[in-house]
């Protein structure tokens, strides 16, 4: 019984290992708010930020269906937040997309401090009560300082 338990430990172990070793980890997108020597966020939070000041919420719900999983997560994050402001209602089809991402298994590769970079799914990060809170307060700064 022993010997089966580790045999069934290795094979575990093996079969982790062969799934991470499959996704390229450099091709993974990137997150972060204040990323590099300059301190600049990085591409995907631009893009939302630009899209916050010109009010074009309509292309932040798009990016919910993007094939990048850093726009993802920041649109979801970003109307979640303007939903809880008030200032954007969430649609029904809107909801059910957040709610898969927040699910989702894609990877994202979270810049939290130059020293702490970690590639995690989605629905880890999701999980990271710190993640959002960092998220939230660049959003709100971004709304609220401009």
């Amino acid at each position: 019984m022993k010997k089966r338990l580790i045999f069934i430990s290795i094979v575990f172990l093996l079969m982790a290992g062969k799934l991470t070793a499959q996704v390229d980890l450099e091709k993974v997108p990137r997150i972060g708010f204040a990323c590099g020597y300059g301190g600049n966020p990085t591409e995907a939070v631009q893009k939302v930020g630009g899209l916050l000041e010109s009010e074009n919420y309509r292309e932040i719900v798009q990016l919910l269906e993007s094939g990048n999983s850093a726009e993802k997560f920041i649109s979801a994050v970003t109307i979640n937040y303007l939903h809880s402001e008030g200032i954007k209602s969430i649609e029904e089809r809107e909801l059910s997309l957040i709610l898969a991402i927040q699910k989702s298994t894609e990877y994202i590769c979270y810049c939290y401090g130059c020293t702490d970079i970690r590639f995690r799914m989605l629905f880890e990060i999701f999980e990271q009560e710190n993640y959002l809170a960092e998220a939230n307060a660049w959003i709100a700064n971004y709304l609220y300082s401009r």
